[in-house]
């Protein structure tokens, strides 16, 4: 039976096509059992100290309104951080604080599109880029990644891309959904792309601390931070996924703007989050370095058993995060990873929610214990083996 509200709801609402990975996330309900490799996040508890700096600030009554754009305090600790990393000299008043990274990827691409501007994003990515371009009245238009060449875009198709009404070239390094990370050449050659054409380089880099084998560029350098909206967030890096904390670094002029859609949305981010956030950038660095290195360790147990039974895979440079191909099946991402559910008990996200590139694949989060992973990854094996024609 048709909804007799759904002609009251806005035309491109109805058209955002719903998540794939939230479809097997759903249906994976029905089985308790079951193996959840299609979720991104990670199984680690949120370190102790973070915590106990969350539950001191409750105790102590900062349980109410920030600024919009976040406490001065945890906004002035993250200019710190991120001049430590990235030598960047970066004032509170360019700084934004938000509601998880996804918030910042929102308010910023809001604060720059005007109705029918367009947004070239990676084509396989993350799929929340598209609909929260198309939320914003914008179009999203595409760039490739292709897995024969490590997922590193051809900064001339990028230019062949480009139109009069392209205002941004969004980029993901280290990338949801392959594990790839842009080589420091290719990170130059977009940023002259932006110069020459005018455009703004919107920088999803929430992963920027789980890289395994190569060294890490960022977009995020003096010399372009009039070009540059940086995003990053603390789910990722410090276990912080339910904490909802996340910030966006622009130029003033933007940032003053995504301030004011903080009001509009969610007055500020959380009171206690903020306060856990700043225990978070305190945090020994150690620590993070122990996830990242089990990380690592998970990445090993999955391609060893990949590898082993004869599945294509592309080795993840970072993030936790693996793409398979499964074309041998001949099935599609979807039902093959319904069928997988059904028939071994593991959930994985379809390659196809991911864009047109990825069609053929699945994507792998390694973020569990490595028992699970290492009985997940015999079942994804013994299943592509019953399978494949």
């Amino acid at each position: 039976m048709n909804d007799p509200y759904s002609p009251s709801v806005a035309q491109r609402i109805r058209d955002l096509p719903r998540a794939g990975i939230r479809i097997i996330f759903d249906e994976a309900q029905k089985y308790p059992d079951a193996i959840h490799l299609e979720i991104g996040q990670p199984d680690f508890p949120t370190p102790a100290p973070i915590c106990d700096a969350a539950a001191a600030a409750m105790r102590a009554g900062e349980t109410r309104y920030t600024p919009n754009p976040g406490t001065l305090a945890l906004r002035a600790d993250i200019a710190q951080a991120v001049h430590r990393d990235h030598q960047v000299t970066i004032t509170p008043d360019e700084i934004v604080v938000t509601t998880g990274g996804m918030g910042a990827l929102a308010t910023g691409i809001e604060a720059i599109l005007n109705p029918g501007d367009e947004i070239l994003l990676p084509d396989p990515g993350w799929p929340n880029y598209a609909m929260q371009v198309i939320c914003a009245g914008g179009t999203p238009t595409y760039y490739d990644l292709d897995a024969r060449q490590g997922y590193q875009p051809d900064p001339a198709q990028i230019a062949q891309r480009i139109t009069p009404r392209t205002r941004a070239i969004l980029v993901n390094s280290p990338s949801n959904p392959t594990g790839g990370i842009l080589t420091h050449p290719i990170v130059e050659e977009i940023l002259a792309l932006a110069e020459k054409h005018n455009l703004l380089i919107i920088s999803d880099e929430v992963y920027d601390r789980i890289v395994f084998d190569n060294t890490f560029t960022s977009f995020l350098r003096a010399e372009n931070r009039d070009r540059v909206i940086y995003i990053n967030s603390f789910s990722k890096t410090y276990a912080m996924t339910g904490w909802r904390i996340g910030y966006l670094i622009a130029p003033r002029a933007i940032a003053s703007e995504v301030a004011k859609l903080q009001e509009v949305y969610c007055a500020c981010a959380c009171s206690v989050s903020q306060a856990a956030a700043r225990a978070a950038l305190r945090l020994p660095q150690s620590q993070v370095k122990e996830m990242v290195q089990r990380y690592d360790t998970r990445r090993t147990v999955l391609t060893s058993i990949l590898t082993a039974g004869g599945v294509p895979h592309f080795q993840p440079r970072g993030t936790f995060f693996l793409m398979a191909d499964i074309s041998g099946t001949r099935l599609d991402s979807q039902d093959f990873a319904l069928q997988l559910l059904h028939e071994q008990k593991v959930a994985v996200a379809p390659g196809q929610t991911f864009g047109r590139n990825a069609r053929q694949n699945i994507r792998l989060a390694f973020a569990v214990r490595d028992d699970l992973l290492a009985t997940a990854g015999q079942r994804l094996v013994e299943f592509i083996a019953k399978h494949t024609h």
